[in-house]
């Protein structure tokens, strides 16, 4: 019971196949495999459980010589996840020797931080007070929370596509965007990037005739201003871009007198 909580608390976990366990060297001793093989891989592979009475007495039936089972002893390398307060005072309770004990804190670390009442629950459970520095300063930080993904919403509408006006540089402090589009009745347009779409409110989808822009809309805090070169109905711009919106313009367009009629807004900006 003892050899089974080690085997469970220092590491003998799933995936820890590239190091040695008692099962496999006894079965390479029974197998015939000779000892001093077998301590020259303990020395490179390392060894996943601790060395206690009944695993020597096993080992030494399978015909384990002093050298292997010095090289046993010597070549534990514990993995596993950072040592929880109850995993800590259960191992405690065993009574393993101290020096064992002080390799397993510094190689696996807690996950839990030191007060005083962790500090007296550990020397009742046998620790003392060099135990107790040693888990303090062998802490664990917690990984941080992953950064919550940040989903941007597709624009509403459908995609109007635009030239790019030579030399189209994103580094530049102003851009400009021309769009010559036939809106009948009401239309909200909006950029973002190098994204234009056409949300119809009321009346025919928008005929795009000539758009283009000399960069893409930045996603940044900019001045932006839109001018109405055509078009007898009313354009607002309604939404500017800020980190509140992902960086998006809206401008609402209303034309009631029926029918289409060429608009040509021209929508500026500078940083």
């Amino acid at each position: 019971m003892r050899a089974a909580v080690w085997l469970m608390l220092l590491g003998a976990l799933p995936g820890t196949a590239q190091v040695l366990t008692r099962a496999s060297i006894e079965k390479a001793l029974k197998g015939g495999r000779d000892a001093g093989q077998l301590a020259e891989e303990a020395a490179k592979r390392g060894v996943g459980f601790v060395m206690q009475a009944d695993d020597e007495a096993a080992l030494t039936a399978a015909g384990a010589t002093p050298g292997l089972l010095a090289a046993l002893k010597g070549g534990y390398r514990p993995e596993g996840p950072p040592l929880t307060q109850s995993d800590l005072l259960m191992v405690l309770r065993l009574r393993p020797p101290k020096e064992r004990l002080s390799r397993l804190i510094e190689s696996r670390g807690v996950e839990f931080a030191m007060s005083k009442e962790i500090g007296a629950e550990i020397l009742a459970a046998g620790g003392d007070s060099s135990i107790v520095g040693l888990i303090a300063l062998n802490r664990k930080e917690p990984p941080a929370p992953p950064e919550p993904e940040i989903v941007v919403p597709p624009l509403p509408g459908d995609a109007i596509s635009f030239q790019r006006i030579s030399p189209y540089d994103a580094a530049t402090p102003a851009g400009v965007c021309d769009l010559r589009i036939r809106v009948d009745h009401e239309v909200e347009f909006y950029l973002r990037g190098e994204e234009i779409t056409a949300d119809v409110r009321r009346g025919a989808p928008p005929v795009a005739v000539d758009c283009n822009c000399s960069q893409p809309l930045p996603a940044a805090a900019v001045i932006m201003d839109v001018k109405k070169m055509r078009g007898r109905g009313q354009v607002t711009l309604i939404e500017k871009p800020s980190a509140d919106n992902f960086f998006r313009a809206r401008i609402h367009v209303l034309d009631g007198s029926g029918g289409a009629d060429l608009y040509h807004l021209r929508l500026s900006w500078t940083r």
